[in-house]
């Protein structure tokens, strides 16, 4: 072969490796954390159900757990020895606090106050006359009843007030209720020998309606 026979193989031969490299396929690598990555991504969230909301239920029960009893006396003191029993009744159940005479026999001088607490009679047994259901059926009478130690005593009154603590079984004071003040601005007159009580009257939203004196 000649010189140029030759050249001319060797031309062809590089010409057709060349194509052979250009045609080859091409790859491609994808890895596996990117594959991951996309799956989850595509995956879709499952949500989760809502809570059961709670149901709160209030169970308290409440009941009179203090009394207290403030008095006005006026230009007429309560003589030493005189007697005073202050009666607190739930209208439709009777009697609920009390403080015997027997605990208010000093002075009460003129132009002063005096305030008492009142305690649960020792012959009741039931807690029902102090349920705070039983005031706000009828309302309440708080009765205040003087005993004069001679026939010529009096006591004049200008005054009176009541405070009222309800409590539940938990020692928790009640929401509005807790510690309920009523003022009755018409509880005024002389106690005597013959005119003996004065009773004060509240309905049954603790609203003072009367005071009278009576026998």
């Amino acid at each position: 072969m000649t010189k140029i026979s030759i050249m001319l193989l060797l031309l062809l031969i590089s010409v057709t490796q060349s194509n052979a490299q250009i045609t080859a396929p091409i790859r491609t690598t994808i890895k596996k954390d990117t594959l991951k990555k996309t799956t989850a991504t595509t995956q879709t969230k499952t949500a989760l159900p809502a809570p059961t909301p709670q149901t709160s239920t209030n169970n308290s029960i409440y009941k009179l757990t203090a009394a207290r009893v403030n008095i006005r006396t006026g230009s007429d003191n309560k003589e030493y020895l005189s007697e005073v029993t202050v009666l607190l009744d739930a209208f439709s159940v009777g009697s609920t606090m009390v403080q015997p005479g027997g605990n208010m026999r000093n002075e009460m001088k003129i132009n002063s106050n005096y305030e008492v607490g009142l305690q649960k009679p020792s012959w009741q047994h039931s807690e029902d006359n102090r349920l705070l259901t039983s005031f706000q059926k009828e309302g309440l009478l708080l009765t205040i009843h003087y005993l004069p130690n001679l026939i010529t005593d009096a006591w004049k009154i200008e005054g009176v007030t009541l405070t009222l603590e309800f409590r539940d079984q938990n020692n928790n004071l009640h929401p509005t209720l807790g510690s309920k003040t009523i003022v009755f601005n018409n509880a005024n007159g002389f106690l005597n020998y013959w005119d003996r009580k004065l009773v004060c009257r509240a309905d049954a939203s603790f609203t003072p309606l009367t005071s009278s004196i009576k026998q």
